[in-house]
């Protein structure tokens, strides 16, 4: 507690506090450990070995892209907080507000969470989907028999048929007369409302 910051910063455990700072301000985000070193100057190999460690210690883990074999999608995986209630004590006395990307991060755990309560065999993988023309999904989930979930994260108080866009265009590409595309958004409202045939 007696070392100055710049004394601590260099140190393993300097540098492992960085890391977790910056990872629990841009939660979720791409796995970009090249722009990661870059930005807290420090080497990738070093990035990838804190990584792996603070994985293994459930403070981050990894969202894989969803990839089905057709162009334009963008496997990268990216870092997500365990815990939504560390990362905001993490920024006490900040302004900034990061509702949209802590309420993302929230639902990703909840989510994954419940997947721990299904039948052995029956529990979908969890992804996230990207792709080229900056289409984006926040949850993906690919159960055994192939069919989909598709979930988008608003921090909006009232449906909005403009949350839908990338929703549709992911069912339109995905969904087949043997995979169902089911798309949902989650949002701050109170009220379950179908619109055409995705749900708020």
């Amino acid at each position: 507690r007696s070392l100055s910051d710049s004394q601590t910063a260099g140190s393993r455990h300097g540098i492992t506090m960085r890391l977790v700072r910056h990872l629990f301000e841009s939660s979720p985000a791409p796995e970009n450990t090249t722009d990661i070193a870059r930005r807290l100057g420090i080497s990738r190999d070093t990035v990838l070995r804190h990584l792996d460690l603070l994985e293994e210690s459930f403070l981050v883990w990894r969202q894989p892209g969803f990839v089905a074999g057709t162009a334009g999608e963008l496997q990268r995986a990216q870092i997500v907080g365990f815990d939504t209630g560390v990362m905001a004590a993490s920024r006490l006395g900040r302004s900034e507000s990061r509702l949209g990307s802590d309420l993302e991060t929230f639902v990703l755990n909840e989510v994954r969470s419940q997947l721990s309560w299904s039948e052995p065999g029956a529990a979908p993988v969890i992804y996230h989907w990207r792709f080229k023309n900056r289409a984006e999904v926040d949850v993906v989930l690919e159960f055994p028999g192939g069919d989909l979930v598709a979930i988008e994260v608003k921090a909006a108080s009232d449906p909005d048929p403009a949350h839908l866009k990338w929703l549709t265009m992911f069912r339109e590409r995905y969904a087949s007369p043997d995979r169902a595309v089911r798309t949902y958004v989650f949002y701050l409202g109170e009220r379950c409302v179908p619109y055409l045939d995705h749900w708020f």
